[in-house]
């Protein structure tokens, strides 16, 4: 999100400030153990399978550059009741060497019901400013991963993202 604050003077609007608002630093998750491979994996949590599947790029806004962070989850429920109040709560952006670039929160935060014998996928995104996050600038080549934190019901639970690499563009 973006602040402007503008004045206008005689029906003349001028551009005071405009700035990204002060955004907290999320702990980060734990690193996983081994780099996953590039290729969707399910990871199974009782009558839950998920898949996660990031992508990154940079974002020229002729402010500053932001680097954003899009999440696709494939939730699949083979259980007889609904999961509810599913919500990803933060995802960790690591490199192949396990070097921990950035913790976004995620957007929407909002709760979502996983229906019974249901598939859905759910779109999430972050972003920050790039110069905010050590180890990459616009030019980067990265391999990198995701670990999520999801939570449902009365249960939270940290799955991995396959791997992506990428040179990140500017748009």
């Amino acid at each position: 999100m973006i602040v402007s604050i503008v004045i206008i003077i005689f029906g003349t609007a001028f551009l005071l400030l405009e700035t990204q608002p002060w955004l907290p630093i999320l702990d980060p998750l734990p690193s996983s153990q081994s780099l996953p491979s590039e290729d969707p994996f399910w990871e199974n949590m009782g009558n839950l399978s998920i898949s996660a599947r990031i992508t990154c790029h940079v974002m020229d806004t002729h402010r500053w550059d932001s680097f954003q962070v899009d999440l696709i989850l494939h939730v699949n429920n083979t259980g007889s009741t609904n999961i509810l109040g599913f919500h990803p709560v933060k995802l960790s952006i690591f490199s192949d060497t396990h070097w921990h670039y950035f913790t976004f929160g995620l957007i929407p935060s909002t709760n979502v019901t996983i229906e019974a014998f249901s598939n859905v996928s759910l779109s999430y995104e972050g972003d920050r400013v790039l110069d905010t996050i050590e180890g990459i600038t616009k030019t980067s080549h990265i391999i990198a991963y995701g670990r999520v934190l999801i939570s449902y019901w009365n249960h939270e639970t940290i799955i991995t993202t396959s791997t992506f690499q990428d040179i990140f563009p500017i748009e």
